[in-house]
């Protein structure tokens, strides 16, 4: 029960967060993309918080809830109440960037563009009152929000039948015989988990009673229908497909799904993401660093190697006095470009680990004097995360800004590789197009591409760095220029 405790706490801190991680994105960044991108991230997420609910409804008896925090201090209502609120403010700020038209009619409303993106923006769905027993189990589904579920008009019936055998029955209908509209369709997958073992039969051609957890429903023939009888002509038409149009059809039933599945830990990794990920003003992403466990993080203490570390560094600096200078003016460097902070000493280090550069770092130019603590503002390579973080942020940019810059989207989608970009066009005029989007979109996240090399350099116009040799490339049957970039 403890694995499943801390899976359900894991995800309702990134249901807590997802609302303040939204908002730091500022509404000026706003787009209909982004929304929906996190809308559909929350709701996933959810979706995991109630079925881990629901286990541990069924495996904690009602008389030890009481002794368990997460049920005593209604863990689960307090994060339905959060999300909701969460998938509310999403809704309304999509709504304002895509707002659905409706039109009213002296008191009758016509059927708007409904939204199934949060509660409070559906039709209200009417569900009969029902007493749930204790020792029934909790169902959950995934149910899909549709503007109509069915044209279906059952047939009209007297309003005054006498079918003794349901007499004293509590109807999941309290009016069966109703021309009611259609509210809810439950799948067969659900359908077996609500009967109960009660069943009521009466004569020929009367409808028959069966006992759900939901109460008694009806079905069957009514025998007293007063609607005439109606005839219907049907009319079917088809026609032949070619033999290669029949031949693309059986191919695109046969092919593989392209997509791979996602495994646990990739999952897991790609909903702490969307949830936790925010933008800055200036463009630039600021993530998260993923766990497998917590918070809080059972990670040691790791302080005293990082100084014992330093001490060994200093050593090294007393036979390598130039090497020590080159040393100290990177760390100086580092800082000034924004990539590390000066931080306060931690008290507390139990959620703190220190190692050289990486996560947070001690240095000190002086051995004589205390070392200083840094906070690293980057991701950094070397930890395990940080692969996942640069490509997924990339993933990121293309879905948030992408719609703008088509040509360098299946560039950065497919011809990425670590930090290097690889991609070539027919001729120079579309090379040139592709290049300057590229760029552009990659600036939109904050990412200033710093080398270049092609094999038609020169007629690119291309300003290269002094640090890099712009080496020709591979030129392939006289027609495809190459372009690369890091």
């Amino acid at each position: 029960m403890s694995e499943i405790l801390t899976k359900q706490e894991t995800l309702f801190y990134s249901v807590s967060r997802a609302l303040e991680n939204f908002k730091k994105l500022g509404k000026n960044n706003y787009t209909g993309a982004k929304i929906r991108s996190r809308i559909t991230a929350l709701k996933d997420i959810w979706i995991k918080c109630v079925q881990t609910h629901a286990d541990l409804l069924r495996i904690v008896p009602e008389e030890k809830r009481d002794d368990i925090k997460y049920f005593k201090d209604h863990h689960f209502d307090n994060h339905e109440d959060k999300y909701n609120e969460t998938l509310d403010y999403m809704a309304d700020c999509l709504e304002e960037i895509e707002p659905h038209n409706q039109s009213i009619d002296q008191g009758h409303q016509s059927s708007p563009v409904i939204s199934s993106l949060s509660l409070s923006h559906l039709p209200p769905i009417k569900i009969p009152p029902f007493s749930v027993i204790d020792t029934h189990p909790v169902l959950t589904t995934t149910a899909s929000i549709l503007n109509s579920l069915t044209s279906y008009s059952p047939s009209s019936v007297l309003s005054h039948v006498n079918w003794p055998h349901l007499a004293g029955l509590n109807l999941a209908d309290p009016d069966p015989l109703s021309k009611d509209p259609i509210d809810i369709i439950i799948g067969a997958d659900l359908y077996s988990e609500l009967l109960l073992d009660g069943i009521r039969k009466g004569s020929p051609g009367q409808p028959i009673a069966q006992q759900t957890i939901l109460g008694w429903v009806l079905s069957g023939p009514t025998s007293i229908s007063t609607t005439a009888p109606r005839t219907f002509t049907a009319q079917h038409c088809s026609g032949t497909l070619s033999l290669d149009q029949a031949l693309c059809k059986f191919w695109e039933l046969e092919e593989i799904p392209f997509k791979t599945p996602l495994s646990p830990d990739e999952q897991q990794c790609e909903e702490h993401f969307l949830a936790t990920h925010a933008r800055r003003s200036d463009g630039r992403y600021v993530v998260n660093i993923p766990f497998k466990k917590g918070p809080p993080i059972d990670i040691g203490d790791s302080r005293q190697i990082a100084e014992r570390c330093l001490k060994a560094l200093h050593c090294r600096f007393q036979v390598n006095p130039e090497l020590k200078t080159k040393y100290a003016n990177f760390i100086t460097e580092y800082e000034a470009l924004g990539h590390m902070r000066k931080s306060e000493n931690l008290t507390d280090l139990s959620q703190c680990v220190y190692i050289p550069h990486h996560p947070r770092i001690l240095w000190n130019e002086n051995p004589t004097e205390p070392p200083h603590e840094y906070q690293l503002l980057t991701v950094t390579y070397g930890t395990a995360s940080a692969p996942f973080l640069a490509l997924r942020v990339l993933k990121q940019l293309v879905t948030d800004e992408g719609e703008s810059f088509p040509l360098a989207v299946p560039v950065l989608q497919n011809n990425t590789y670590v930090d290097d970009v690889l991609f070539g066009a027919d001729d120079i005029p579309l090379l040139r197009q592709t290049r300057d989007q590229v760029r552009a979109l990659l600036q939109r996240g904050g990412f200033e591409l710093r080398k270049w090399s092609s094999n038609f350099s020169a007629r690119l116009a291309i300003k290269f760095a002094p640090c890099c040799n712009a080496a020709d490339l591979s030129y392939e049957n006289g027609r495809v220029i190459h372009l690369s970039s890091s």
